[in-house]
């Protein structure tokens, strides 16, 4: 049988000390990055201002997100599933505020994020080390 896959765009987002904003959601215990999954007839782009807007009530600018490729990982949440998410990085500097799904949105450094419980998505896009890229 072949693994079911959760279509997602994902942010990398960072401020002006190299952290990274990472989420948790209700019911979960892994911390991932905001965004969410690719609604049909939605391009990831549009899905990714939609998911960081209902999450984080984060309006983001057209020229912000910039594209930094494609990942896969298994599903954090999702037994059985593996998640296929487009990636973008975005500066933000403004406020967060928790919405829709999200329990905890949390600025962390790289190093400490990697002693977090992280989703597997994450965790590969952390280690990459885009973040270093800023």
């Amino acid at each position: 049988m072949m693994p079911q896959t959760l279509h997602l765009a994902v942010a990398l987002l960072h401020n002006d000390a190299q952290e990274i904003l990472l989420v948790r959601k209700d019911h979960s215990k892994h911390y991932m990055l905001a965004g969410g999954k690719v609604e049909a007839q939605e391009s990831p782009f549009v899905a990714l201002t939609r998911e960081l807007h209902e999450e984080l009530n984060i309006l983001v600018p057209a020229y912000l997100p910039h594209f930094v490729g494609q990942f896969t990982a298994p599903a954090a949440n999702e037994k059985g599933y593996t998640v296929h998410a487009h990636l973008y990085t975005l500066y933000w500097t403004g406020p967060i505020q928790v919405g829709a799904e999200i329990k905890q949105a949390h600025w962390f450094s790289p190093d400490n994020a990697q002693e977090l419980h992280l989703a597997p998505l994450a965790r590969r896009v952390i280690r990459a080390g885009f973040i270093h890229q800023f």
